[in-house]
């Protein structure tokens, strides 16, 4: 199972991280996370297979927090306990 956690300790920052579980007798138990970080929302995730596709927003370097100007597409594996990304895809992004 993938699911995706938002962060917020009280300031202005709010995180994104990607988090996997697999099924234990059951009951679901943690494996690993992926941090996508700051202000970097999550559109969509889904799973096929091995695989978990990841659509979310970021920025190119030198942009401000509030700049997203880039639709990132992530494939992520889980390999052990940790969440891999083994690629991903660009596209510009403009609200």
């Amino acid at each position: 199972m993938i699911r995706v956690a938002v962060l917020n300790g009280g300031g202005s920052g709010t995180f994104f991280t990607v988090l996997a579980w697999r099924n234990s007798g059951g009951k679901p138990a943690f494996r690993a996370l992926a941090d996508l970080g700051d202000r970097t929302p999550v559109l969509s995730v889904k799973v096929a297979g091995q695989q978990a596709t990841v659509v979310w927003l970021t920025r190119s370097d030198g942009k401000g927090m509030a700049e997203l100007n880039i639709k990132r597409t992530s494939t992520y594996q889980l390999s052990g306990t940790t969440l891999v990304e083994v690629g991903h895809t660009d596209a510009p992004y403009a609200p």
